[in-house]
């Protein structure tokens, strides 16, 4: 065993010891709200879940400074790399949530993210994962699972799952606006108001406006007059009905807008401090997704409970480029359809049945070469289900499983096929099975292992040959499955004042899909392909602890220890190395003070370094480092005065680094820099 595993081990074990020990306090408590997981199939209170989880209600986004969109969540949570400006998903363990194939490659053969994002339980598509930022105003909670979610998602989780539940109604009338500005030329202006009509009948309406400007340099083109504007714009209407027609009958309505846009990348030249774009006239993408959604609950008797989440969706995404270039348009329409039996019986036995239904089709068009049409239709149907057993005082037994089938079509190119030309016609299926123990010794502490697969679905791409780069030819790459292992522990102590979790995990890989370079020595060419690797293997911890001092003050923080090795990639070049975007160590310790109506908020970030590409250049490996935030607000009677500031300390490091030919020619992607931002909300 090598010396950082057994370090990690160690460490863990550690942990583990110290966490198990019962401590008494006799003074006043003061203890912290309770957590539930719920994006999960079955939801648990956060001492029985055995996922990696981070859970942030909206009293705790609140308590933590600059966490105005999920983006701003995913890059302070353990083992997660978010980075921004960079047109990618995050990425979870070492796992890129981005998929295997991005940018031209992504567009010709078909997109496939890793990470799955739901909002209200409706499925985000790749383009909305990729280049949007979903909005936390007016947000009920945010949850992020680690690891493979394949038993409860299916498709394009093997990474993991961020869940985002938006506040319900509720049956009384409130309301709240808030303005604020800063550097950047920020503008933000948020309203919400809930309105009962009576007491079965309530509706609710949330929207949040939001711009920046990229510091970023860039050159204006015709479409483009200001290609380094940022904009996000949400306006969610939602109706809430408890139903006479039978017991516990609710039905929540959701409709909601969402659009981002923005420069493609935020890629620079050097030197790097002067922020001079490495391509001037930068693409600016917008994602735009009109969606409802329905969520239906019944009780059919006293140990059934029937529900049905639906929702269709309308997604458009724009690539504004110069004239004649790279000008692109995707447009698509999805439907997703989730019924579910939920039972609960003797014991405290309960189990979910349920069926899965989705389905898109794509239309798309962009300018390469020639013009370029594609069709694409995914349609994917599963059964799952999973049952709660308790075994003893103790123990209680999981099972859980999912059956999934994919059909996949694509087709497309060129009128005469001369540049491009696709056409797929693939079917996938998986078996998704879970098991998963929980031992309870005593209130307030739980152990336990859980055991899951993962799974995502082949795919395509696209291969430019030379000298002779036309036509382009088309391949093909098998699925990439995930053998998860991970144990865990729980506890609660000082009366409920400290919260402690741990997860050790182990991941093998399996025909795992990453990026295969046709040119080795050529760093600039990017002549990569996607190819299936026999192993690849990512093994870690994840720690955190929550600890209410008093009423006044709290502290919290999360640490994430990695390893990534692709252990067998035939030709490759690459077996030893690690993935890319994959730091060893991350960490976050923050601290929250309120009195007498004012609060003061402040967290801090490390970052341990980490390779930009697969091939692990040297030139291409970040520095380690550390970002901090902080804010303060003052609260009297219904008005609140705050002020944020991101990137305390104005660090501006690269986050990821491109090599050139030689180190002159190098281009990267910074961090944003310092940015202050103040305003006012009103309750009412």
């Amino acid at each position: 065993m090598n010396k950082k595993m057994s370090l990690y081990l160690s460490t863990s074990l550690l942990a583990f010891a110290l966490a198990s020990h019962s401590y008494a306090q006799d003074a006043d408590l003061f203890e912290l709200a309770p957590i539930f997981v719920d994006g999960k199939l079955i939801s648990e209170p956060w001492y029985k879940s055995g996922t990696s989880f981070e859970v942030l209600d909206e009293d705790t986004l609140q308590k933590r400074p600059a966490q105005e969109t999920v983006h701003d969540v995913l890059e302070k949570a353990a083992n997660v790399s978010a980075l921004e400006a960079t047109a990618k998903a995050p990425t979870i363990r070492g796992i890129d949530g981005t998929g295997p194939a991005e940018g031209a490659n992504a567009f010709f053969a078909g997109s496939r993210a890793r990470l799955g994002l739901t909002i209200d339980g409706r499925p985000a598509g790749y383009n909305e994962i990729v280049f949007g930022n979903q909005s936390l105003w007016d947000v009920e909670k945010v949850e992020i699972l680690k690891g493979p979610q394949s038993t409860l998602s299916g498709r394009n989780a093997i990474a993991g799952t961020v869940a985002i539940t938006t506040n319900a109604p509720v049956f009384e009338n409130e309301g709240k606006v808030e303005v604020s500005g800063g550097n950047h030329d920020q503008k933000r202006i948020s309203g919400m108001y809930n309105m009962a009509v009576s007491d079965n009948l309530a509706f609710r309406f949330a929207a949040d406006i939001s711009e920046s400007q990229s510091t970023v340099q860039y050159t204006p083109f015709e479409g483009a007059d200001n290609p380094g504007h940022r904009s996000t714009r949400m306006f969610r209407g939602e109706m809430l009905s408890n139903l006479d027609i039978a017991d516990g009958a609710t039905l929540r309505i959701i409709a909601e807008h969402n659009s981002h846009y923005g420069p493609n990348a935020e890629r620079v030249n050097r030197p790097y401090e002067a922020r001079m774009s490495q391509f001037p006239q930068q693409p600016r993408h917008e994602v735009s997704t009109n969606s409802l959604g329905a969520d239906f609950d019944v009780d059919l008797n006293a140990s059934v409970r029937f529900e049905l989440d639906a929702s269709i969706t309308d997604f458009r995404f724009d690539r504004t480029a110069v004239p004649n270039s790279s000008n692109a348009w995707i447009d698509t329409q999805e439907v997703s359809i989730d019924p579910r039996l939920r039972f609960f019986g003797a014991g405290g036995i309960e189990a979910l049945v349920g069926l899965h239904y989705y389905h898109a089709d794509q239309d798309e068009f962009i300018e390469f070469v020639e013009d370029q049409n594609f069709s694409d239709t995914t349609e994917t149907t599963a059964i799952y289900g999973e049952i709660k057993l308790p075994l003893a005082a103790d123990f209680e037994l999981s099972l859980g499983a999912r059956y999934e089938q994919e059909r996949h079509k694509r087709s497309g190119g060129d009128a005469d096929g001369s540049i491009a030309e696709v056409n797929t016609n693939r079917t996938f299926e998986a078996f998704l099975p879970r098991l998963g123990l929980n031992w309870q010794p005593v209130d307030g502490q739980s152990y336990g292992f859980h055991v899951s697969k993962g799974y995502n679905a082949g795919g395509g791409g696209i291969a430019i040959g030379a000298p002779n780069p036309f036509p382009i030819v088309h391949y093909e790459y098998d699925t990439e499955t995930a053998a998860n292992f991970e144990v865990y522990g729980r506890q609660e102590l000082l009366g409920g004042d400290l919260q402690l979790t741990q997860n050790l995990f182990f991941t093998k890989y399996k025909n795992m899909q990453l990026p295969f370079d046709l040119t080795p020595g050529d760093t600039l060419d990017e002549l990569f392909v996607v190819r299936n690797a026999d192993e690849v293997i990512s093994y870690g911890a994840e720690f955190s602890a929550a600890y209410q001092m008093s009423d006044a003050f709290g502290l919290y923080g999360g640490i994430g220890l990695l390893k990534t090795e692709i252990k067998r990639f035939p030709g490759s070049g690459v077996e030893g190395n690690e993935l890319f975007n994959a730091p060893k160590a991350t960490a976050t310790l923050g601290a929250n003070w309120s009195n007498h109506g004012w609060s003061l908020n402040v967290a801090a970030r490390y970052t341990s370094s980490y390779y930009t590409g697969i091939n692990n250049r040297a030139r291409g490996k970040t520095a380690s480092s550390v970002v901090a935030d902080a804010s303060v607000s003052y609260d009297f009677d219904k008005v609140r005065f705050f002020a944020e500031v991101k990137n305390l300390f104005d660090n501006q490091d690269a986050i990821a680094i491109y090599p050139g030919a030689t180190a002159s020619a190098d281009s990267a992607v910074l961090r944003q820099p310092r940015a202050l931002r103040i305003g006012l909300s009103r309750s009412f």
